[in-house]
């Protein structure tokens, strides 16, 4: 069964929960009642996806790699070698840090997956934050919920690369930015300032992202919750002191020599290789003005952002209607246009008389939209590019089924929240989850009839296990050093190893073997 009436399942449960008034309404404002949600659905939800939902998504991969996992691989080996001077241009600190840290502990295979896991688990915090900040608690629940049912965003979980946490600091940038401009606290400004810090520090992209969160955050600053001005200079120092440390951390996660946000984003030879006609004359792109965070001169972003913009105008009309892109789009995205243009409706109908939320709908979720669009696109619905931009999806949906389930948001002042009961709440979950796993079986079963599987995503990680077991041999420097990395800590493989779904055996490695 996949009609898209039983997308309201939960929502009318949940609803019906609250018709009846069973329970008292929860507290307005943000609350510890929030950081626990946050917690507790993220850590239960990236656990069910990685464990139970991913292999849905790509049968027959145990984790999922990519091209370049060797470069992931023997970066996060790093670590176990203290051999971080080795560090390579391509990628930010920041990002290899979550996996670093674990390495030397349980190995680099085990320490990929479980920062993976547990980006997946901020993701999931940081989306329910997002929806609760735009509505209300219903909202935010039900877009943590409802993730699960995003097969490229549940895959997160088994994906051992740097892309989990590159994500997680995206989602950090926007459910801050959200916040910040609901609550106008020096606390959610800070949170706002901070993440977009974070997402300028786990990739150069991240300034597409951070550059919004800082504006609504701004925005938040001079208006403030009660009195223009009344407590001003502590949201300023809210809004630049987490900038600043990130600023300086950037010299860091970034040498002077990293790839440039020019260099990420050029996809001049791309055009050219796929037989798109583009100027005879590669862009110029001046190397003075190159944008790596912690190192540039910031008055030269400007610069940096016309770069990229001129890079979309060498996309003609009709490379959209390629059949790879297509069929791409039909696999990753096509599935979810009803649903989510309906929950988009509702959500601006929701948040009609609060002008400030609509800002942060369309400001939170402008960057991930088009990195959709770049995705499917330019990079033919990869899953690790389509599942870095959907996060914005479930926050939508959430939003939607919030106004199902509370109504529209009434009143303007930023401490009233849309009203909530605690058995709402866990209705929502309860059904949720069930429709999510489909029980019984509905449009968001992980096996509808709609969805299209991604091929398998191990060939990378396959080659370098069996190089690891001495079964095959590689040229490739990257490989070799990740293939060494594989083999320094005892044990490394267990819990790659016991992964349920399918895939390539994964043996425990052992200090004995010769």
């Amino acid at each position: 069964m996949g009609s898209l009436w039983t997308l309201l399942l939960a929502p009318l449960a949940a609803r019906a929960a609250r018709y009846r008034g069973v329970g008292r309404t929860t507290r307005t404002g943000l609350t510890a009642l929030d950081w626990g949600l946050a917690l507790g659905l993220g850590v239960g939800m990236a656990l069910l996806c990685t464990i139970w939902l991913s292999p849905f998504t790509v049968p027959g991969s145990r984790v999922l790699g990519s091209p370049d996992f060797g470069e992931y691989c023997w970066h996060t080996g790093l670590y176990v070698f203290d051999a971080m001077h080795e560090w390579g241009v391509n990628r930010a600190k920041l990002a290899g840090l979550p996996a670093g840290l674990l390495a030397p502990q349980i190995g680099v295979m085990d320490s990929l997956l479980l920062s993976a896991v547990g980006s997946l688990a901020v993701i999931v915090g940081a989306v329910y934050m997002w929806a609760r900040a735009l509505h209300g608690r219903t909202a935010g629940v039900a877009a943590a919920v409802v993730l699960g049912a995003i097969g490229p965003l549940a895959a997160l979980g088994r994906m051992v690369t740097f892309y989990p946490p590159v994500t997680a600091g995206l989602a950090l940038a926007s459910a801050g930015a959200a916040c910040a401009l609901r609550w106008r606290t020096p606390l959610t400004i800070a949170l706002a300032s901070g993440g977009a810090g974070v997402a300028l520090l786990v990739d150069q992209r991240g300034v597409l992202w951070a550059l919004p969160a800082i504006g609504l955050a701004t925005l938040a600053t001079i208006i403030g919750p009660h009195k223009r001005w009344r407590g001003f200079s502590l949201r300023l120092a809210a809004l630049v002191l987490p900038l600043l440390l990130a600023w300086n951390l950037g010299q860091w996660s970034y040498s002077p020599k990293s790839r440039s946000l020019e260099g990420q984003v050029a996809i001049y030879d791309e055009l050219r290789q796929r037989g798109v006609p583009v100027p005879s004359q590669r862009p110029f792109a001046d190397s003075t003005k190159a944008y790596v965070f912690g190192h540039s001169d910031p008055r030269n972003l400007p610069y940096t952002l016309a770069y990229i913009r001129q890079q979309g105008t060498y996309v003609p009309s009709w490379y959209h209607e390629l059949p790879e892109v297509r069929s791409g789009w039909q696999r990753s995205g096509a599935g979810w246009l009803v649903p989510f243009g309906g929950a988009l409706l509702l959500a601006v109908f929701g948040l009609r008389r609060r002008p400030l939320l609509l800002a942060a709908l369309a400001g939170s979720c402008l960057p991930f939209a088009l990195s959709m669009q770049g995705a499917v696109v330019m990079k033919m619905s990869n899953l690790r590019f389509v599942a870095s931009a959907m996060v914005f999806l479930p926050v939508v949906l959430g939003v939607g089924a919030g106004v199902l389930i509370d109504g529209a948001l009434k009143t303007r002042g930023p401490r009233r929240d849309a009203p909530g009961r605690l058995v709402t709440l866990a209705v929502l979950v309860v059904v949720g989850v069930c429709a999510i796993l489909g029980v019984p079986p509905n449009r968001l079963s992980p096996d509808a009839t709609w969805r299209t599987a991604y091929a398998n995503g191990e060939s990378a990680f396959k080659t370098a296990l069996t190089i690891r077991d001495s079964r095959k041999t590689t040229k490739d420097a990257g490989m070799q050093m990740c293939a060494f990395g594989l083999t320094q800590v005892e044990g490394d493989g267990t819990l790659v190893g016991l992964l349920p779904g399918g895939g390539s055996e994964v043996e425990p490695w052992s200090l004995d073997l010769p």
